[in-house]
């Protein structure tokens, strides 16, 4: 069985697999036979969508912090992914070719369209609570994270 978040992401575009039919099929044979008493989003398996978000948005949150570093560079990372990148990549349905870890996690993380730590403490607490520290300790301060790039500063600098 297929994914069923995923599969209704492919549906939906469009784009969906003789897998992702099967299971539509089936969960719609499951709302039917209980005559419409259980809610649709439960026969197709789409409960706890935010709890499965929230997760994997603290996964990607964790793998971004082994690849950059602290708190202080990750905001510095996300901000500068979303000035930079994300007004191009925003709405494309996969990263595009060439594109690094560090902007395949971001792209991840923004796609999921939820909510992200905006300060260096609730990146913190997401890292602590995901409980996979970093490689390597981070080499910013606090104030050097404030600053958010602008959309001429990406080419100045490609790498956070």
């Amino acid at each position: 069985m297929p994914d069923p978040f995923a599969a209704a992401d492919r549906l939906a575009a469009g784009i969906g697999t003789a897998d992702d039919q099967a299971w539509l099929r089936e969960g719609l044979r499951r709302w039917q036979r209980a005559g419409g008493a259980l809610a649709l989003d439960r026969c197709l398996g789409l409960t706890g969508r935010r709890r499965g978000v929230l997760a994997r948005r603290d996964d990607l949150l964790a793998e971004l912090r082994g690849v950059v570093g602290g708190p202080e560079a990750m905001l510095r990372a996300i901000a500068r992914f979303q000035a930079c990148e994300w007004p191009r990549w925003d709405g494309l349905t996969a990263t595009p070719a060439g594109a690094d870890y560090r902007q395949r996690i971001l792209f991840d993380l923004l796609s999921l369209r939820c909510s992200i730590p905006t300060t260096a403490r609730g990146l913190r607490m997401r890292n602590e609570r995901a409980c996979k520290p970093s490689p390597r300790p981070a080499a910013v301060t606090a104030s050097s994270a404030r600053r958010h790039p602008t959309p001429e500063s990406c080419h100045a600098h490609p790498n956070p």
